[in-house]
């Protein structure tokens, strides 16, 4: 089974708290079959930041919205790109995304 059949990785949005630092909202959907032990990660490869959430279950053909934080740049303003990678040790997707940072 191949790991596009197993995850799809849906919206990101981030969302700003305080001065910049970001809390991003990743949807992970499920398919086929449950998910155990999994992880979202972002890149911003503009400005070199990870981010990294906790581990995560998820059921066959379910949805779970993954929140996990980055701290971005002050002066930061305008869409940027990031990599977006859903992963276990079964699968890993990659999505890569543009955000918009106001």
């Amino acid at each position: 089974m191949t790991a596009s059949s197993l995850a799809y990785i849906g919206m990101v949005r981030p969302t700003q708290i305080g001065s910049k630092e970001s809390t991003f909202y990743v949807n992970v959907v499920s398919r086929d079959k449950s998910i155990q032990d999994a992880s979202v990660h972002i890149f911003m490869p503009d400005f070199g930041i990870y981010g990294v959430s906790s581990e995560f279950d998820i059921g066959k053909n379910d949805v779970k919205m993954v929140t996990l934080g980055a701290d971005i740049p002050e002066d930061a303003e305008g869409y940027y790109p990031v990599k977006v990678t859903i992963s276990n040790d079964e699968i890993r997707k990659t999505r890569y995304v543009w955000v918009l940072i106001e």
